[in-house]
């Protein structure tokens, strides 16, 4: 049996001794910039304050996208009305997440800047807005409010206990990669040789310690969190073909996968299962990686890769040659990663109304 891996800010550490290279800890700096500002909830009361400054905002500033064109004194009960009810996750439209909108205000009351707040991540926030966005009116920028807005935004994000936050920006946009910097922002990895004209991704650790998560092999009580996780995950992506015959591997774990032949592995944060992913028997020198999930909520941490590299360890130790897996045309992000991870892809099918690509990787 495999010793089990805590993963915890630079390195991984093994429960037997050694240590693996992980991304290195970041954390969050609260005290940037300038103290005579306050971050308030968006509140009808501050009308005549703050409406002349949403006037501002328009449809798209820097990445910034505006929701206040036509905005009047009339219709400003109504929009702070609609703001307050995506704060409580009421009536929130389609493909939408719980959010708080902020507002910054220098001492009188001076209206500066706005900042929002997403609970959580979905596919789609991954890849552009993260959780969270901010912005400061063109008269009042350039002098440190940006980063002030941002630290105390990041500050309500550990109200709400989120424990890593994911901001995005444009490639051209050095102001806004500064601020996100100096608030302890890091660069994914795969973005560091990015162009010109693509999207950043910024991580910022909150919790005091940084993000940690164990991986380990499956046990009979992981039953019930993994077969959540396992629907959870595909619905996130639009992927899932619904529950048949073709899951039942996920209800005899042991004697698929634990039976010398292969491996099941957990990711755990917090006590809770956020990944999971298993090493199938084929023949003597080929496997298959199955069942690779990763919360929605968790991706972007390393867990993923993390799952996948010590599959690819086991696999070695049994002998195996060459790992196949696939993943359906719909999930780019998987196709990402297993390419990022060493796979080629060599192949089409198809699984009910699915296309799949077929991918394989030779060990060394």
């Amino acid at each position: 049996m495999p010793a089990r891996l805590w993963f915890h800010a630079g390195r991984a550490r093994m429960a037997g001794g050694g240590s693996i290279r992980r991304t290195g800890k970041t954390t969050m700096n609260a005290n940037t910039g300038r103290d005579d500002v306050a971050l308030v909830e968006a509140d009808v009361g501050l009308r005549d304050t703050v409406w002349p400054m949403l006037l501002e905002m328009g449809k798209k500033d820097g990445g910034f996208a505006g929701d206040t064109e036509g905005l009047t004194r009339e219709t400003f009960a109504e929009y702070v009305a609609k703001l307050t009810d995506m704060a409580k996750g009421r009536n929130l439209p389609d493909g939408y997440v719980p959010m708080n909108t902020f507002w910054l205000l220098a001492a009188g009351e001076r209206p500066l800047g706005v900042s929002r707040l997403r609970h959580r991540l979905t596919p789609g926030l991954l890849e552009h807005g993260g959780h969270i966005g901010y912005w400061i009116r063109p008269r009042e920028r350039r002098k440190g409010y940006g980063t002030r807005i941002l630290a105390l935004t990041l500050q309500r994000a550990a109200a709400l206990g989120i424990p890593r936050a994911l901001l995005t920006c444009h490639a051209a946009n050095c102001g806004s990669r500064r601020i996100i910097q100096k608030n302890g922002g890091v660069l994914e990895p795969e973005d560091a040789r990015a162009g010109a004209g693509a999207e950043l991704h910024f991580w910022i650790d909150i919790r005091a310690g940084g993000v940690s998560f164990e991986i380990r092999r499956y046990e009979p009580a992981d039953h019930d969190a993994v077969w959540h996780l396992h629907n959870v995950a595909l619905n996130a992506v639009g992927a899932h073909a619904g529950n048949g015959a073709w899951d039942a591997d996920l209800h005899a774990v042991e004697s698929v996968y634990l039976n010398g032949t292969g491996e099941f592995l957990v990711a755990v944060q917090d006590g809770a299962v956020v990944g999971m992913g298993a090493l199938r028997h084929r023949d003597a020198t080929h496997a298959e990686i199955k069942r690779i999930r990763v919360d929605p909520s968790c991706q972007r941490q390393g867990i993923g890769c993390a799952i996948l590299a010590e599959l690819e360890k086991r696999a070695k130790a049994l002998g195996y040659r060459v790992l196949r897996l696939d993943t359906t045309t719909r999930q780019a992000g998987a196709q990402r990663f297993y390419e990022k991870n060493g796979f080629v892809p060599t192949g089409r099918s198809t699984h009910g109304l699915f296309e799949l690509i077929l991918y394989e990787k030779r060990l060394a």
